[in-house]
């Protein structure tokens, strides 16, 4: 295993409606959409909390590409070598940096199951938020949560937590991160619910849908399909033996 974490840090919504999509998370958590700056020739926005922090990213894409979905970032200062452990892993390069106008730039990587992460290397590093809808969590389902555990550690050096249910848990630089058995999917934000009942109905009202668990967290989705679960932060997640 690497010796330093690769931390997971940053996320940023893609949405074939942005304008109402913003609109979505202003009512819900308060975020600002600001003016747009350039990622690969196209136009991205930072989306900033009450208090002015980056807290997403935000870009629009045509209606035939949709659903809309969430990408889930780590952050790295040497995104030539987080790709060289990812290939040596079983994984692969799903592509190179693109330039983040003012920041840093933008890649992405794939494990041997499919699913991808983003790769920020920026500066400073994207995110840091603390208010609501601020990062917390993240999930991912897949056929083999032992195989995919083993490309994390390895690849992004992800350590073993005690395990979730029907999956393994990893702390992802701070980061509660579960992969859990599944049929396979992307990976989905786990976003802080600061005020939860309020947040749920917000949800509700402004279009998303809502849908409990069992583990006391809401999967939520946004008006064009983007998923997230929101979970309160102080919160404790039943575990179990892991794999």
């Amino acid at each position: 295993m690497i010796e330093t974490l690769t931390r997971l840090h940053w996320m940023d919504v893609i949405s074939t409606d942005l304008t109402r999509t913003a609109e979505f998370y202003r009512s819900v958590f308060g975020w600002r959409m600001d003016d747009a700056i350039e990622h690969n020739g196209l136009p991205y926005h930072l989306l900033r909390d009450a208090d002015g922090t980056v807290v997403a990213g935000a870009e629009e894409i045509p209606p035939h590409k949709g659903p809309s979905t969430w990408t889930l970032y780590v952050g790295t200062a040497d995104t030539a070598a987080l790709f060289r452990r990812s290939v040596d892993a079983g994984g692969r390069i799903g592509h190179e940096p693109y330039p983040l106008s003012g920041w840093g730039s933008l890649a992405y990587v794939l494990a041997p199951d499919g699913t991808g992460l983003g790769v920020a290397e920026t500066s400073p590093p994207l995110g840091g938020a603390t208010g609501a809808g601020r990062l917390i969590g993240a999930e991912l389902q897949t056929p083999d949560p032992d195989a995919t555990g083993k490309f994390l550690e390895q690849a992004l050096g992800w350590r073993p937590r005690t395990g979730a249910i029907g999956g393994v848990r990893f702390d992802a630089g701070g980061v509660d991160a579960r992969v859990l058995r599944g049929s396979g999917g992307a990976w989905i934000p786990v976003l802080a619910a600061t005020t939860y009942a309020e947040t749920v109905d917000a949800v509700i009202r402004d279009g998303g849908v809502c849908e409990r668990r069992s583990d006391g967290t809401v999967l939520a989705r946004d008006p064009f399909g983007a998923a997230f679960v929101l979970r309160e932060p102080t919160a404790v997640l039943p575990t179990g033996s892991a794999g």
